[in-house]
């Protein structure tokens, strides 16, 4: 975790304004926030928000017009594309002209993937590959969790074989220096028995294949694009695995190369999955305690130079159950609730050093296309945070009801001399109806005798067309088995959602548009006196679960 230097705060603070209470049914909170720009990060924060999901890689497709937020790319804060058991393990993810055949080993078919690449790289990002084990590479299999081969290969050289035949593809279609950019991984939660095991089932036979299965796919890469490749491991970690997941570290740290006979294994970075169960039913831990785990054993053995992710998660499950599952498709709820749950997921990452959060969707329909949620209104105003540093904030807290959580990052960019801010209200209540202030007393030597332009956007449920689909359920008598998954989640647009044929009528021809009209950002703007010592106050009204977002720049 970074730390900010000791020195005594000195700036002269406003008083704390009258906090006007709402009716008596309402819960109020209040905080002030002390922020100081001279208290800065060592690093910039970073672009916590670089990694999308991608279940099928088959299914990626580029942004239509519709699907652009007023003429640009809905994400461009998207640096990275995760390619989920991307090389195997199932017949729609073989990579084979013929996968069912098991007589022939090396028919391989690596078009698919090598489109979604391109795909990927025409959308501004890059891919990350996780490679899994195709399904005919095992004589003996057992479909997991996810309809997936969990069984190791029987061969590793023929899996080896087949790694670096793909990895030279990559290099001829995509060029060395290209590829050498890209990430890589081995299986996805690979301390999870849905995804991956021994044959005899047992913890310590399944570490130790995933160990020499990690060694050669780590070892085949490297053979082709270069020892200086950008590979890692996505760990279950939030919940009990079958083994524990650290002791991949010290595998490779200090262990026996399965593949070279040599000491250890290259690996730079960590992934985690951070799933909460569903609104109000927490993790077992927070995220910080999850990641922190894995980066103390790293450091103990010796890895001080690995970088860690999330690289899935948000929620499960939600309040509410379609006809065939509670599941959220997209792994988030609708409701502005999911603003302010992500906004407090950023601040732990931003305090805890955690690089990036991978997400599944933004949107009603995925990462590229659809309506923007509140969500992907957190993500794209904080993801601006990328090239500032953490400007040291200390909180007041004058009244807060139990659970209620008001709480803030600061970031300041010195060379652009902008200031950022974020603050959000939370609690993990899925019909929570409070309101909250936040006092927003900020030090920013730099801004002294400036006249300074202030603008903010606030993510709350005016932004937000979720309430406005649940009326129009309610009003048009769409019920909870109309969806085949949980109807919490925003993604209207999949049938896994909305399976209702006349219901998916109704929302494309008559609501869809409208929704599309609801969810737009308007920032309001304004421009302040100079400030003889560079301080100023913000006072900020919060509606439940609300994220506001402030951007202080000098006047032109």
């Amino acid at each position: 975790m970074r730390r900010f230097p000791k020195r005594i705060i000195c700036c002269v603070l406003f008083l704390l304004s009258a906090v006007f209470l709402r009716p008596a049914a309402a819960q109020t909170a209040s905080a002030v926030f002390h922020v100081d720009a001279a208290e800065l990060a060592d690093e910039p924060i970073g672009n916590k928000l670089s990694n999308v999901n991608v279940w099928m890689f088959q299914s990626l497709s580029l942004p239509n017009e519709r699907d652009r937020a007023d003429g640009a790319d809905l994400t461009p804060f998207v640096e990275y594309l995760q390619f989920m058991q991307a090389t195997g393990s199932s017949p729609d993810r073989d990579l084979f002209k013929d996968p069912a055949n098991a007589e022939i080993l090396d028919d391989y078919d690596f078009e698919p993937l090598l489109n979604a690449c391109a795909k990927t790289l025409a959308l501004g990002a890059r891919p990350h590959i996780k490679f899994s084990v195709p399904s005919k590479y095992s004589s003996t299999r057992q479909m997991g969790d996810f309809r997936t081969n969990v069984f190791p290969p029987d061969d590793c050289e023929v899996y080896e074989t087949f790694v670096r035949a793909l990895a030279r593809a990559l290099v001829e279609r995509f060029g060395r220096d290209e590829v050498l950019s890209w990430r890589f991984g081995v299986l996805t939660e690979f301390d999870n028995p849905g995804w991956f095991k021994a044959e005899s089932g047992t913890p310590e036979d399944s570490r130790e294949a995933y160990f020499k299965l990690y060694d050669y796919t780590v070892d085949a890469l490297a053979a082709e694009i270069g020892p200086n490749i950008c590979v890692g491991a996505h760990a279950m970690a939030c919940s009990e695995g079958l083994w524990d997941e650290r002791d991949l570290l010290d595998h490779c740290a200090a262990g026996r190369n399965y593949k070279t006979g040599g000491v250890g294994t290259r690996i730079r970075f960590m992934g985690v999955s951070f799933y909460d169960k569903k609104p109000g039913v927490p993790a077992k831990d927070p995220l910080p305690v999850v990641v922190g785990r894995l980066r103390a054993r790293a450091e103990e053995v010796g890895l001080t130079d690995l970088f860690y992710g999330v690289d899935e998660g948000r929620i499960l499950y939600g309040v509410h159950s379609g006809a065939a599952a509670d599941d959220l498709l997209q792994r988030m709820v609708g409701r502005t609730y999911q603003a302010a749950f992500d906004a407090r997921l950023l601040k732990q990452a931003v305090d805890a050093d955690i690089d990036y959060i991978s997400s599944w969707s933004y949107s009603s329909s995925g990462a590229y296309h659809g309506i923007p949620t509140v969500s992907y209104f957190v993500a794209r105003l904080f993801s601006e945070f990328r090239g500032a540093f953490a400007a040291r904030v200390e909180r007041e807290t004058e009244s807060a009801p139990e659970g209620v959580e008001l709480d803030a990052v600061a970031g300041y960019e010195p060379d652009a001399r902008t200031l950022r801010l974020m603050a959000y209200h939370f609690k993990d209540d899925y019909d929570y109806a409070g309101s909250a202030r936040a006092s927003l007393k900020i030090s920013v030597p730099d801004f002294a005798g400036k006249k300074l332009r202030v603008t903010s956007w606030t993510v709350d449920d005016g932004v937000n067309f979720f309430p406005e689909w649940e009326k129009d359920r309610e009003k048009f008598g769409i019920g909870d088995d109309d969806f085949r998954w949980s109807p919490d989640d925003p993604g209207i647009d999949s049938p896994l959602t909305l399976a209702d044929p006349d219901a998916r009528a109704l929302y494309e021809k008559e609501l869809r548009p409208r929704y599309a009209r609801i969810a737009r950002l308007i920032p309001k703007e304004e421009e302040l006196p100079p400030s003889p010592d560079g301080t100023l106050l913000l006072e900020a009204e919060l509606g439940p679960q609300a994220v506001v977002f402030y951007e202080i720049a000098e006047a032109e």
